[in-house]
């Protein structure tokens, strides 16, 4: 008995210390938006008055 909750509390345990950052997570990556929005922010940075 007593071996069974060590067990659950090490898998509980495990699981908080090998957190995944949720943007790596398998979330679609739409690297033509982060392009742009990269593109868009050097305009901004290059051209300040027309922003």
């Amino acid at each position: 008995m007593a071996w069974k909750w060590i067990s659950r509390w090490a898998q509980r345990l495990a699981a908080a210390y090998n957190w995944t950052d949720p943007a790596r997570a398998g979330a679609p990556i739409d690297r033509d938006a982060e392009r742009v929005a990269r593109e868009l922010d050097a305009i901004r940075l290059r051209f300040p008055d027309h922003a």
